[in-house]
């Protein structure tokens, strides 16, 4: 029995130990995982002409000059037919406020999405993304183009792009979205999201997109942790790279890549990145009051980065919409926060609605004069404006968006903006890189590839396009009739064309 008992444990054993070395080849193997060399080729029903279809894929925060600091074979091979070396951003150069004006074609003043946290104080609504509050209608303004691609009778299919999850009005009576769309999930793997797209391209004729859309988010989260141009930034450069790969083997398999009826693919980037330290950092509350526990609130947009930051030091996403609602519900018309009623013990003279580099501003009621003079004064290192002064290059004035506040502090490249409290708890976490910062810094640049029949054929290579005209690129691509109002000039994409 004794005998017996010993010989089933080592059999026990060694049949756990190779399950063991199983496992290890197998994740092994996944890691090093090459998604070129991975080929997808069911075979498209009912193949038409794609010449007059477009893809546009959007890879966060590709800064204009990567393509100089990685290897990356595919997006080197897009830019031999057409190159736009610089795509400008909107003002400020963030991802909500540039993936919404390049898909409505409009500058932010007039999108709605004027930055990443918002307060309306016509309607007392807050604004921040990932929120609950960014999927509510009334933030977005203008009509994204696939609304005007299904106005005139096309099919839509996007795989992640601001505001694709959120029923718009544009020019309908009802909210509406694209015909076939993904709810955003940075979990869904590049593959996934591309064999997404693929499943939409292989549908009859009748349910087939003739606009698509796909994102990846890695260069962003990388450029954010370690900086521009890191290892680990080119890295993510190259791995997004040969995913661009495994989608043109793809459209080669099925007859749409470089030929006369394949598919147009489009590569774009939000914004670029700069590099920034803990040691350019101004406090801001040691020249002004203000209510530090909102301004924490607005730490939160990279959370996924940094979880040490969901410790106490932060209300959670709710919490912090409840109290800003609390607190800018006594604000006034104009949007002057009656701060000291919130706080009797402590008196403020303003809020800070939106965080660095650009900063936004509501003074207390009556002190607008005493602090703007005092932010003037505090620093060499930003530039302060009432709203009404703005520079007119940046599109950011206009009277008619209450989301812009009355004072805009505009810091210089690579600085940053925080209150005291954060940043001796978390000085790390200003190393690295950001965006956001004024768009003419060519720091702030996006890179634009493309590929395709309705493109020159030939190397085409321009200096730089504000990226609002992608609405007009693709609008030329697949026959728009009736565009939505928009800011771009169709005269100035002209010469990407046949």
């Amino acid at each position: 029995m004794l005998g017996n008992s010993k010989t089933r444990t080592w059999k026990v054993i060694i049949i756990l130990a190779l399950v063991c070395m199983l496992l290890i080849a197998t994740s092994v193997i996944l890691v090093f995982q090459n998604p070129e060399e991975e080929q997808t080729t069911n075979i498209i029903q009912e193949p038409n002409d794609m010449s007059k279809s477009v893809l546009l894929i959007s890879i966060d925060a590709f800064r204009h000059d990567y393509l100089e600091c990685a290897v990356a074979p595919n997006l080197k091979g897009m830019s031999d037919q057409i190159h736009i070396q610089k795509l400008i951003p909107p003002f400020p150069s963030k991802t909500f406020v540039s993936h919404y004006s390049q898909i409505t074609g409009l500058y932010p003043a007039w999108s709605g999405i004027v930055a990443n946290k918002m307060y309306d104080a016509d309607h007392n609504k807050t604004f921040s993304i990932g929120s609950a509050s960014s999927y509510d209608s009334f933030w977005w303004w203008g009509e994204p183009f696939w609304i005007s691609n299904q106005r005139e009778g096309h099919l839509s299919g996007t795989v992640f792009w601001v505001a694709s999850d959120v029923g718009i009005y544009g020019r309908n009576e009802s909210p509406t979205y694209p015909t076939y769309y993904l709810s955003y999930d940075r979990d869904i793997t590049y593959k996934d999201r591309i064999d997404q797209f693929f499943e939409w391209l292989e549908l009859p004729k009748s349910k087939r997109p003739n606009f698509y859309t796909l994102y990846f988010e890695t260069v962003d989260d990388m450029g954010h942790k370690y900086g521009p141009c890191s290892e680990e930034v080119i890295e993510a450069v190259d791995n997004v790279d040969g995913w661009i790969g495994y989608l043109i083997r793809g459209l080669e398999a099925r007859g749409l890549w470089k030929t006369e009826n394949g598919l147009n693919v489009i590569v774009d980037s939000d914004h670029g990145m700069t590099k920034t330290s803990k040691d350019k950092v101004i406090l801001i509350d040691d020249y002004i009051q203000i209510d530090t526990s909102l301004i924490h609130c607005a730490h939160m947009e990279h959370l996924h980065l940094y979880p040490s930051l969901k410790n106490d030091f932060h209300y959670n996403d709710l919490e912090c919409q409840e109290r800003n609602s609390r607190l800018l519900s006594k604000s006034n018309s104009r949007g002057r926060a009656n701060l000291n009623q919130n706080s009797p013990s402590q008196e403020y003279e303003a809020q800070v609605v939106n965080f660095s580099p650009v900063t936004q501003i509501i003074p207390a009621e009556g002190q607008e004069d005493q602090v703007f003079e005092k932010l003037v004064n505090a620093s060499q290192n930003w530039t302060v404006y009432k709203k009404e002064d703005v520079p007119s290059k940046y599109h950011y004035s206009w009277e008619g968006n209450d989301r812009i506040k009355p004072i805009i502090v505009i810091i210089d490249l690579g600085w940053s903006i925080s209150d005291r409290a954060y940043y001796e708890k978390y000085p790390d976490n200003f190393n690295g890189g950001n965006h956001g910062y004024a768009n003419d810094y060519d720091d702030m640049a996006g890179f634009f590839v493309a590929s395709g029949p309705a493109f020159v054929q030939e190397n085409n290579s321009i200096e730089k396009l504000e990226n609002l005209e992608i609405y007009q690129i693709l609008q030329k691509i697949v026959g728009l009739q009736n565009p939505a109002p928009n800011n771009g000039t169709m005269k100035n994409i002209e010469s990407l064309f046949k």
